[in-house]
């Protein structure tokens, strides 16, 4: 007697897999999304660091943010106190992100967003090493050929017109500075994968805000206090909540929602994106037209999250 297969089981299991298609494709939109958030950073910030000094303004936007973090993280009622330890490592954590973001600021006053999206492009790399140093995590053959890619990119978009610094590998003050802010960011995942405990990530994050506020605020205070607050231009307000809101509290919530749906490779990908979003975002703000070596750079780094995201299928037996 032939088996037949139950027709309910078989659309249960269509219905599911269905399901799985959806939430994968509408992860890759909300990765799509989170880099595009993460872009605007760098043509906001240039548009607003002149008018106001970068510690300052990093100590604002963390201060927005993280009160932004915190009624979220009341309205889920997922509050609790940190004790000494854990509010000791959430600090720390929070000084590399708060480095990062006075780096990035203070490098814009030199060089350009699309300098700076370059070198964003190197921060997988960077957080690769790390996370071996202190996860012990390694890398398929395959991501750490889209690392060497990538950073080919990003070596063609810096060097391409000034081949003689290419020769010396010499960059600029704005390049070196925000060089060292992505060291201090790409260390950062590693380090709250390390000191994240059995808390929900987004209290962690929240105690995160916090300890970096707090540094800031009693590292900047004599910068703080001489700034004239009533004389920074509205637009500037409006630049720093931009960023306090959008970059930080729905990054975070797109990043977890696709984390889990996705692999760690693909998600990673996206990364490789960024030089092309920003290049494209100052192109349609009235910046002049890339020069070709910058859209091949761009292209070659972009080549990487396709090779990222492309797998060969397993045959079914």
């Amino acid at each position: 007697m032939s088996r037949h297969a139950d027709p309910d089981a078989l659309r249960q299991r269509q219905v599911r897999a269905d399901r799985q298609s959806g939430d994968g494709l509408r992860a890759h939109l909300a990765m799509l999304l989170f880099i595009l958030v993460i872009s605007t950073t760098f043509p906001v910030g240039e548009a607003i660091t002149a008018t106001l000094d970068p510690i300052a303004l990093t100590f604002l936007r963390f201060l927005i943010a993280t009160l932004v973090l915190a009624a979220v993280v009341a309205a889920n009622r997922k509050w609790a106190r940190p004790n000494l330890k854990q509010g000791l490592k959430a600090s720390f954590v929070g000084s590399l992100l708060a480095f990062y973001f006075i780096a990035m600021f203070e490098a814009l006053r030199f060089t350009s967003a699309i300098n700076t999206g370059a070198l964003f492009a190197l921060i997988p790399a960077m957080t690769a090493a790390f996370a071996w140093l202190l996860l012990r995590q390694t890398l398929s053959r395959r991501q750490l050929l889209c690392l060497a890619i990538a950073g080919c990119g990003a070596i063609v978009v810096l060097y391409g017109d000034n081949l003689a610094a290419l020769a010396n590998l010499s960059l600029g003050f704005g390049e070196r500075l925000f060089l060292c802010g992505c060291v201090a960011f790409a260390a950062y995942s590693p380090f709250v994968r390390k000191f994240h405990g059995t808390e929900p990530l987004s209290l962690f994050t929240l105690w995160v805000l916090m300890g970096g506020t707090m540094v800031l605020f009693i590292v900047g205070l004599p910068v703080i206090v001489q700034v004239e607050w009533s004389a920074v231009p509205p637009s500037t307000y409006a630049g720093i909540v931009y960023l306090a809101v959008f970059p930080t509290a729905l990054t975070f919530y797109l990043a977890k929602y696709a984390s889990v749906r996705l692999p760690s490779g693909q998600v990673m990908a996206y990364t490789y994106l960024l030089p092309a979003f920003v290049v494209i975002e100052k192109t349609l703000i009235g910046g002049p037209l890339p020069s070709q070596t910058v859209v091949t750079g761009v292209a070659i780094t972009a080549a990487a999250t396709f090779l990222l995201q492309w797998s060969p299928k397993k045959v079914p037996a």
